[in-house]
């Protein structure tokens, strides 16, 4: 079982457990969804570290695009002459972080492009931003979500 980072920190530090029998196997079957999604697509190295580093990266993006729409509650266009929305204009801006020229995987990280394609299919607003149809490779019918 992966020991997410944080998961036991309490008042007093990493010193108990902060969940329930309960909240574990819950924790453990979504740990388990994410690492069997990155595991379909060639994630070969789905180690403890790499796994923490996916879910980050998915709590991030949800995390980011609450924030983004609590600023931008009238969904004004953003840039003038282009026709994206302003949500598949944040979309764009998140997916432009991870484009690279990469050899793969390397250290605690998944490959940029599993990372990225991974996050956006685990993304409901994503896929309604874009309109993918569900059960599309960008619109998967089973998504994985920490909370």
């Amino acid at each position: 079982m992966l020991n997410f980072p944080g998961r036991n920190f309490g008042p007093t530090g990493m010193d108990q457990n902060l969940t329930t029998g309960q909240t574990s196997k819950n924790f453990e079957a979504r740990q388990t969804c994410f690492r069997e999604q990155y595991s379909v697509l060639g994630e070969m190295r789905a180690t403890d570290d790499v796994l923490a580093e996916n879910l980050a990266d998915n709590v991030a993006l949800e995390m980011t695009y609450k924030a983004w729409k609590k600023q931008d509650e009238l969904g004004k266009k953003i840039l003038p002459g282009v026709e994206y929305t302003s949500d598949q204009a944040f979309f764009t801006a998140f997916a432009q972080n991870w484009c690279s020229v990469s050899k793969g995987a390397s250290g605690t990280h998944s490959m940029g492009k599993l990372r990225l394609l991974l996050t956006l299919q685990n993304s409901r607003q994503f896929s309604e931003a874009f309109s993918c149809p569900i059960g599309s490779f960008m619109n998967p019918s089973k998504k994985c979500s920490l909370w």
